[in-house]
């Protein structure tokens, strides 16, 4: 069953040592990823519709891409080795069967971070759309509020306004760089795994 939580716990099991097979730590990677992702969004200019349109092609590329991952990897048969194999054969399979589950949840976890980026990219596109006013136009609040709080109430509107399109604008760039990264990462993997197949079956040869 489809379990985003699961998915995350996957993946995170998947960044051990390959040594000593203890996990290796992460938080300085997501503390940098927390601080520039705070940060990008004060730099880069209201209107970067352009940027935000490139990465959801890009992304959208890259899903289909890892989905056809996915499907291989879920269509593999494994073969079972021959008793006469050598111990060193058999470790090997074994940490290639290892690697392809593992790879499963890596591909599973960068689609969710990059299908996560496609949606707050589309809601900064739609974003200047939006008349942020419309629920202020409907009803009447200078009617239902004293005079004197008028100027508060736009204020802290405008407050309120900013501070989602920061939050939108955060979360953008902070599933972007996550999936990017996880992207690099799984190529990384996936290579090491293909690679190590085919040795395979040379060595039937």
């Amino acid at each position: 069953m489809f379990s985003i939580r699961e998915i995350i716990r996957k993946n995170r099991e998947t960044q051990y040592n390959y040594s000593t097979g203890k996990l290796s730590p992460v938080w300085k990677w997501y503390l940098f990823l927390l601080a520039i992702s705070a940060l990008i969004p004060a730099l880069v200019p209201n209107d970067f519709s352009k940027f935000v349109e490139a990465v959801i092609t890009s992304q959208s590329i890259l899903v289909g891409f890892s989905f056809s991952v996915l499907f291989f990897l879920l269509s593999e048969k494994k073969e079972k080795l021959p008793t006469d194999v050598s111990l060193e054969r058999k470790l090997k399979n074994r940490k290639l069967t290892k690697l392809s589950k593992e790879l499963f949840y890596n591909v599973s976890y960068f689609n969710l971070t990059a299908l996560s980026c496609v949606c707050t990219a589309l809601v900064i596109t739609i974003t200047p759309h939006i008349d942020f006013n419309t629920v202020r136009n409907f009803v009447d609040f200078n009617s239902l509020i004293p005079t004197r709080f008028h100027a508060d109430i736009a204020e802290t509107t405008s407050y309120a306004v900013a501070t989602i399109k920061y939050a939108i604008k955060f979360l953008f760039f902070l599933t972007l760089l996550e999936s990017l990264f996880t992207f690099g990462r799984t190529i990384r993997r996936v290579i090491f795994y293909f690679e190590d197949s085919i040795s395979q079956v040379e060595e039937k040869k």
